[in-house]
């Protein structure tokens, strides 16, 4: 029975207290006896192996209501001194019950593992990699590789997959370069370190996404800058991505002049137009045309001027405006011209964009050849971007 400081006083203590006295009663058997017993038994409805029987029996793990009611009706059914073994179970399931309401005195319960056999003995007592993944929690590299190591030796796939899958909920922003920077010198783990960054991008705060590329950025690796700023695009909330940049701005970083080398998959039209509205919301409208641009490369097609149109129709002329203008000024006439004649592109969308070439926020009239322009006619002899525009 452990002590005190083990497991306190609380519904987890008294469960223990009365499953002990069973347990004494019954012998004590030997933990192999136990779960021998009970495995070739056919009056069970749940097996346990040693190791978790004596993770129970040390307050180190509570059991299932099942594993409970076999331990219960198998240590009554050899005690000479106990009740009816569905009455002594019944009496603990009740105890059982209470602490599924006290989760701090559960909490309390567990000591954690201190090295790692420790953990990988827990995580196989109870099948499941807590353990491990507290263990790792903010370790240095060096302790999250001998983990990894061990999870590859023993071939616990399952259990590996969630412990990586883990650093990116449970390591702070500080210790994650020194990680990545640990796994991709391992070859096993080379691809792990983007994992990483995309699901922290994806899953922490834009605050601490954009604390992390403040770190990356002062050790110069700028790839991974993109890589956080991207997944945050793909996958946290569109107005989250928003704040992440107005935060990396702030921080007085432009990552619209980062080069980048990467392959990425493309983001949608719809994200794009939904981050130019929040960005403008935050009140950094200024920032709209570049950070839109970032992720519209010229290999795309005319993304840009399809999200310019969109944020004429919803409204947002202003910065329509200027987007279309810094697209038109890196793609040129091409692309404009590429936009109007594609058979994708509706012709009420070759409507629009044309109004928003005819718009000009100086007082000079607008160019007659644009005027006269037939988005139907594709004759494009006279099509060219107004002078201002250049």
């Amino acid at each position: 029975m452990p002590g005190q400081e083990a497991v306190p006083a609380g519904p987890h203590r008294d469960l223990l207290t009365a499953l002990h006295r069973l347990y004494r009663l019954a012998g004590p058997p030997g933990l192999r006896k136990i779960s021998e017993e009970i495995r070739d038994s056919d009056e069970f409805d749940a097996t346990l192996n040693r190791n978790l029987i004596s993770s129970i029996l040390q307050g180190k793990r509570l059991p299932t209501a099942l594993q409970l009611d076999s331990l219960a009706r198998y240590f009554a059914s050899l005690a000479a001194h106990a009740g009816d073994p569905k009455e002594e179970s019944r009496q603990l399931t009740e105890l059982w019950m209470r602490t599924q309401v006290d989760p701090k005195t559960i909490a309390a319960a567990f000591t954690p593992a201190t090295s790692v056999n420790e953990a990988l003995r827990a995580a196989s007592a109870t099948g499941d990699p807590a353990p491990l993944i507290k263990l790792c929690t903010n370790a240095a590299p060096d302790r999250v590789l001998k983990v990894l190591g061990a999870l590859h030796e023993r071939q616990w796939v399952a259990f590996a997959k969630e412990v990586k899958n883990s650093f990116a909920e449970t390591f702070e922003p500080r210790g994650i370069p020194h990680l990545v920077s640990e796994m991709r010198l391992t070859e096993r783990y080379r691809w792990s370190g983007e994992n990483i960054l995309t699901r922290f991008a994806a899953t922490r705060r834009a605050t601490e996404s954009a604390e992390l590329v403040r770190l990356f950025s002062a050790t110069g690796q700028l790839g991974d800058v993109l890589t956080i700023m991207h997944a945050s695009f793909m996958h946290a909330e569109i107005a989250e991505s928003a704040r992440l940049y107005c935060a990396v701005i702030e921080a007085d970083l432009r990552p619209w002049t980062i080069e980048d080398n990467r392959g990425r998959s493309p983001i949608s039209t719809k994200k794009l137009v939904g981050f130019a509205v929040a960005l403008t919301e935050i009140g950094h409208e200024a920032s709209l045309a570049p950070a839109i641009l970032q992720w519209t490369p010229a290999h795309r097609g005319f993304q840009g001027l399809t999200v310019a149109v969109e944020l004429n129709r919803l409204g947002y002329k202003r910065q329509a405006d200027a987007l279309l203008k810094e697209a038109l000024r890196r793609g040129g006439v091409r692309q404009a011209k590429d936009y109007l004649t594609s058979e994708d592109v509706t012709s009420e969308d070759k409507e629009l964009f044309l109004q928003v070439m005819e718009r000009n926020e100086e007082p000079v009239e607008p160019d007659e050849r644009m005027r006269s322009f037939n988005p139907q006619s594709r004759d494009f002899k006279s099509f060219d971007i107004p002078t201002e525009w250049r």
